[in-house]
């Protein structure tokens, strides 16, 4: 009986299994198998960094010029700025600064000379000034008094650590834009910093403060079931916790409706692949192919739905229908080549009576980047076991022993080198 979620999908049709197939056993193919990254929700951060600065979050305003000489200088600052002419700004800001002092313009003329700096730094191509442009922001988000100003600043550092990866400072903002919207009752903004929060946590890998987080009334109203749910299953994934994951899911399944969040689908398929579990992946994987073909994972699921296929002894051709889709549609040369080599392994080794065309599928065994440069461990591994077993399966002995002699076993694991030396 297919599940409520598999129920609800648009699945490929999931062929029954046939005895006596023309074909070698999985294990006489691209038999090794390792666990995919988790996938994370995708946080949108409403700017890109190499176009845009602080201004983005929190527009610079023109003044009441007419009003008074004060007003016409701040206008004559805030025009220069606009006209890139930062160093002609600068002395305007020195000139104010001398006759005014230092007065509620202040921060205004501080914020300027950041996005300036931050501004010169994106046309440049170089962004190393702009360390020195965040400290002015964090004095500045600390000075004022001026929510909107505050609150722009923040979001624009917080997405700026996002970019570099540190998550513990964009933590840090996260949370003060959580705490600072909601005292200013601002729910769509306590929104961004609350999903902010989970995000940061999630990449830093804090189950523990998360599910406290998740915990909190405030955010369950903020953020929808299943974000607060795809950030959960991507953490306890991304830890290796898969029962936590399986449980998390069985737990919400039958309130879960469609579209399902993509992260969802694909780390809970991943983790009842983890769990040898093919038959409950299988829908989820069908309907992350159905559903978010645009994304570039789908090449993934396709990846792995053959390899449940290859498993479980499925239909050949739909299992190579599924690498071969893969392969035409992937824009990750990793993901790809995995497709390339399994598709090959499958027609070529797999299968006993071959045509000329089986054996051609082997073109597929060429590296399809840049020899040097890819270095994936796990692809390596498995097409060092394919480019065996070919040379065994044609009866090229001793160009199998040699090649198994180059072959760096000593670098492997135990269980894997074994594999080798039996063959």
């Amino acid at each position: 009986m297919l599940t409520p979620i598999a129920a609800a999908a648009t699945p490929i049709s999931i062929p029954t299994k046939k005895e006596g197939k023309p074909y070698r056993d999985f294990r006489y193919g691209s038999a090794f198998f390792w666990d995919y990254s988790a996938l994370a929700p995708k946080f949108d951060y409403g700017i890109n960094l190499e176009r845009k600065g602080p201004e983005h979050f929190y527009p610079i305003q023109d003044r009441l010029f007419e009003k008074d000489e004060k007003e016409a200088h701040m206008q004559l600052t805030i025009n220069l700025y606009r006209k890139n002419k930062y160093g002609l700004m600068f002395k305007s800001i020195t000139l104010y600064e001398q006759k005014y002092g230092e007065d509620t313009n202040q921060l205004l003329n501080e914020y300027l000379k950041a996005n300036a700096i931050i501004k010169e730094g994106i046309r440049k191509g170089d962004l190393s000034p702009v360390r020195m442009a965040l400290q002015t922001l964090d004095a500045l988000s600390e000075k004022t008094k001026d929510y909107q100003m505050a609150k722009g600043i923040l979001k624009y550092q917080m997405v700026y650590h996002m970019e570099k990866k540190d998550y513990v400072q964009a933590l840090n903002k996260a949370k003060k834009i959580y705490v600072k919207s909601k005292e200013n009752f601002d729910y769509e903004e306590s929104s961004v910093g609350s999903e902010g929060i989970l995000h940061c946590l999630a990449q830093l890998g804090q189950i523990d403060q998360m599910e406290d987080f998740l915990g909190e009334k405030t955010v369950e109203k903020l953020l929808s079931g299943q974000i607060r749910l795809a950030y959960l299953i991507f953490t306890e994934l991304k830890l290796g916790h898969t029962e936590a994951v399986l449980r998390a899911f069985e737990k919400q399944k039958a309130s879960l409706v469609k579209p399902i969040h993509p992260t969802i689908l694909l780390n809970v398929a991943e983790a009842y692949f983890r769990r040898a579990k093919y038959e409950e992946a299988i829908p989820l994987y069908d309907m992350f192919i159905s559903d978010y073909a645009h994304y570039t994972e789908a090449a993934r699921a396709r990846v792995r739905l053959g390899l449940i296929y290859e498993i479980t002894d499925r239909e050949p051709t739909l299992t190579l229908a599924l690498y071969k889709n893969a392969i035409d549609r992937s824009q990750d040369v990793t993901v790809r080549y995995e497709a390339q080599i399994r598709y090959a392994a499958l027609r070529s080794l797999r299968k006993i009576k071959t045509l000329p065309a089986d054996k051609e599928a082997r073109v597929f065994l060429e590296n399809p980047g840049n020899a040097n440069t890819f270095v994936d461990a796990n692809i390596k591994k498995l097409l060092w076991l394919v480019r065996l077993l070919t040379l065994i399966v044609d009866g090229e002995f001793k160009k199998a022993l040699s090649y198994l002699a180059a072959i760096p076993l000593a670098g492997m694991n135990v269980r894997d080198a074994k594999v080798f030396e039996e063959d």
